[in-house]
């Protein structure tokens, strides 16, 4: 049964619309970014065939590129037995404001998901005075260019990984979910798909995706530092699904479906926008502060949810 709030966030909507791997465990690497792209395809007689090697032993490490000129980091999580010639999906996690790739590692498990499901998972360290990223309207004091960032250790994936360039994925939360939506307002021909939580956007910032982006919603009703009903900078969660919908031309609210209905948390979903057919669904979780979803026994597990998102499409 759905709870007053998220009956009224509903409602809200169509008024707006009209783990642990065994293996090697911290180890630092150093390169530099490689954006070529001549080992990871040969030519033979029946035309390009695409061959790659996985570099990295299974576990997680940290690795230290150049970007924009900078020395920046991230941590990568590789799964055990990885075949070689077999690309295999990547999804980003960008931490939140003053927060790190160790703690959305331990909060969110993504890595034993990743592992489940055979994928590399990528965590960006953030940079400025106050640990973050330059999402899509946050965060105060991080000038960096981020999306460049993403494209470099892209590169570097390329170079080094058996990496499935077709599904690239993001999520991220609080300051990473506001870096999630920029990627997809920016890179939507790279990223097939974002999962932001507990982030939205700007109202000042301009979103022009160059396609179609699924895009899968989270936020809890509850969140003091990232307001769900929205600020004078930032949109609502009401308003930031309205966007996502009518940026991916998804139609009248009546063509949208419950997928999801808790004592806590009501997920809404749009099937085949008409923009690439694409999905957007959104997930209010009624009670939930500024914390990771799946926390207790009433909340969804977004860990979860997000992966089958993914999968699905």
């Amino acid at each position: 049964m759905m709870s007053s709030v998220t009956v009224a966030f509903t409602v809200a909507i169509a008024a707006t619309l009209f783990g642990t791997a065994e293996g090697l465990e911290g180890l630092t690497l150093t390169y530099a970014t490689n954006t070529s792209d001549s080992g990871s395809h040969r030519i033979g007689a029946t035309g390009v065939e695409k061959t790659c090697m996985n570099m990295q032993l299974a576990g997680t490490h940290t690795i230290q590129i150049i970007s924009n000129g900078k020395s920046r980091s991230f941590d990568l999580f590789v799964p055990q037995n990885l075949p070689d010639n077999t690309p295999r999906p990547a999804l980003f996690m960008w931490h939140g404001f003053a927060g790190s790739p160790k703690a959305v590692i331990e909060f969110t498990g993504i890595n034993k998901e990743a592992e489940v499901n055979q994928w590399f998972a990528v965590y960006p360290k953030g940079t400025g005075l106050i640990r973050g990223f330059n999402g899509a309207g946050c965060c105060p004091g991080v000038s960096s260019n981020d999306v460049q960032f993403a494209k470099d250790i892209i590169a570097w994936l390329k170079a080094n990984t058996c990496l499935d360039e077709a599904k690239l994925f993001s999520t991220g939360f609080s300051n990473g979910g506001f870096m999630s939506n920029r990627l997809a307002c920016e890179l939507a021909d790279v990223f097939a798909g974002i999962a932001p939580h507990s982030g939205t956007i700007g109202k000042t910032y301009e979103c022009k995706p160059s396609r179609g982006v699924p895009v899968l919603l989270f936020h809890g009703d509850s969140d003091p530092t990232v307001p769900f009903f929205g600020n004078g900078q930032w949109l609502s969660f009401e308003q930031e699904a309205a966007k996502w919908a009518q940026l991916n031309e998804c139609g009248d609210v009546d063509s949208a479906r419950e997928t999801y209905t808790s004592q806590t948390t009501t997920c809404v979903r749009f099937d085949k926008c008409k923009r690439n057919d694409v999905p957007v669904e959104y997930c209010a979780i009624s009670g939930l502060a500024h914390k990771w979803s799946g926390s207790n026994d009433y909340d969804i597990d977004a860990t979860d949810y997000l992966f089958k998102f993914f999968l699905s499409l």
